[in-house]
């Protein structure tokens, strides 16, 4: 399970200004992005695909307006959201130290890649998707694959580090 660290604090300080409505945290890991959006919106669905984070995650938040489901990815997922948040694993997999919930792929975009095929049919008209990246997970071909999903999207924060640079996206279909 993700322990939060400062690409989570920095998706977090976003979430206020967006969470109304119905919510789906999409990699809920330690499940405080999902706390944060049950502040304000009506109902988060929490979803991980790690059956113990999802028993972790449960345990620390017990908002009533918060369901926990496991999931790989969309898999178990039929509603349609106003806000999708996702702090996702978007590092390139290291092959010593397999880690589900950094490993975004060989090149560290590839759930990405994927999660931005399949989230726009789960947003409702004026929907959109906060998405945390790193600089690690190559800028251009996130942007790429948004254009190829006629996605519109802006950087509403950014945070440099020592060895990368996160990016928050705000993202709505075209």
């Amino acid at each position: 399970m993700y322990e939060p660290h400062e690409d989570s604090y920095l998706l977090e300080s976003c979430i206020p200004l967006y969470a109304k409505g119905n919510v789906l945290d999409m990699g809920t890991g330690s499940g405080i992005l999902a706390a944060k959006a049950a502040e304000t919106a009506a109902h988060v669905t929490a979803a991980d695909i790690d059956p113990e984070a999802i028993k972790h995650a449960k345990k620390l938040h017990k908002e009533k307006n918060i369901t926990f489901i496991q999931s790989n990815l969309f898999t178990t997922i039929t509603k349609k959201f106003d806000l999708i948040i996702s702090n996702p694993p978007y590092l390139p997999n290291h092959p010593q130290d397999k880690d589900i919930a950094l490993d975004g792929g060989p090149q560290g975009h590839e759930w990405i890649q994927t999660f931005l095929n399949q989230a726009p049919k789960h947003l409702k008209p004026n929907g959109i998707i906060l998405l945390l990246f790193s600089s690690l997970s190559h800028k251009k071909i996130i942007n790429t694959t948004l254009k190829n999903n006629n996605l519109n999207h802006k950087e509403i924060k950014q945070q440099k580090l020592a060895f990368e640079t996160l990016y928050v996206y705000k993202i709505w279909k075209k």
